[in-house]
């Protein structure tokens, strides 16, 4: 699910941040880069869906306290909304995008969703779908 905090900012200070830390720190930039292959281990090695989806949400969850290290300024609204779905079972959640608020990914349970889209009301959400077909045409285009 992804969840809109009602806010947007201008990216680029935040990006630029990033940049900075990175740059200074390269062991932040391999943490990042042994997680994504971990994870992409632990999912090819799966042996069933449960394990994949596990190996992903542990892999978000690590991802997000990697991307805090990173960011210059979490917004308050980020650090209410985890403190409320970290008291959810087997749910994970991370920031999107370079800037210190706007959409949160959360990843958890169909139930566990509909629980945490219940308790924050307040917040808007999307739930994306999974296209396994790959693009498709949603209108009709007008052919002048």
């Amino acid at each position: 699910m992804l969840l809109w905090l009602g806010e947007s900012r201008d990216s680029s200070v935040h990006a630029e941040h990033t940049r900075s830390v990175i740059k200074d720190s390269k062991s932040l930039l391999s943490e990042t880069v042994e997680l994504l292959q971990r994870t992409e281990n632990a999912i090819l090695g799966s042996k069933t869906p449960v394990e994949s989806y596990d190996a992903l949400r542990d892999g978000v969850l690590y991802g997000w306290a990697l991307k805090k290290e990173f960011t210059s300024q979490v917004h308050p609204s980020v650090i209410e909304v985890e403190a409320i779905i970290a008291g959810f079972p087997k749910v994970s959640m991370k920031l999107c995008g370079a800037g210190g608020s706007g959409f949160i990914l959360i990843l958890g349970e169909p139930e566990t969703l509909r629980n945490i889209q219940a308790t924050l009301v307040d917040k808007k959400s999307i739930r994306p779908k999974i296209e396994l077909g790959g693009s498709k045409l949603l209108t009709t285009p007008t052919i002048q």
